[in-house]
């Protein structure tokens, strides 16, 4: 037998994979959930990764230090072309509609400072509940 080659198929560009897996895919919870919602989910995995990630911020914090935290910001979905800076009420509802369904949840606010003036940045914890959703 030739020796098989663990190369990224064609089809799959170059790049990094976001993970969703059938259980995931076919779950109520996804369903539930509309197009817009999913893609902010899926770019949230994607913040997983990024180098503005909370164990840059919280060194001596062991759960900072995993690759299922995350911050997601308003404007780094504007900056990725997810909203328009006119859709800041629905990005906060799609947020907490992702957390209801279990998919993630705001594990704390940490200060930051913008310009000498502080303000909360919400993290985010990548979370399984979607397993337990049923619907109404």
């Amino acid at each position: 037998m030739g020796k098989q080659k663990n190369a990224i198929p064609k089809y799959a560009g170059h790049g990094e994979f976001v993970i969703l897996t059938k259980q995931m895919l076919f779950s109520q919870a996804w369903r539930k959930m509309t197009a817009n919602q999913q893609r902010l989910y899926e770019l949230g995995r994607c913040r997983c990764f990024d180098a503005d990630h909370p164990r840059k911020d919280f060194p001596d914090l062991p759960i900072m230090q995993k690759n299922d935290v995350f911050y997601l910001s308003f404007q780094e979905a504007i900056k990725r072309g997810f909203y328009t800076k006119g859709n800041k009420k629905r990005f906060y509802e799609d947020m907490r509609q992702i957390e209801k369904l279990g998919f993630w949840k705001k594990i704390t606010l940490s200060p930051t400072c913008s310009n000498g003036e502080h303000f909360p940045r919400a993290i985010y914890k990548m979370t399984i509940d979607w397993k337990n959703y049923k619907l109404p």
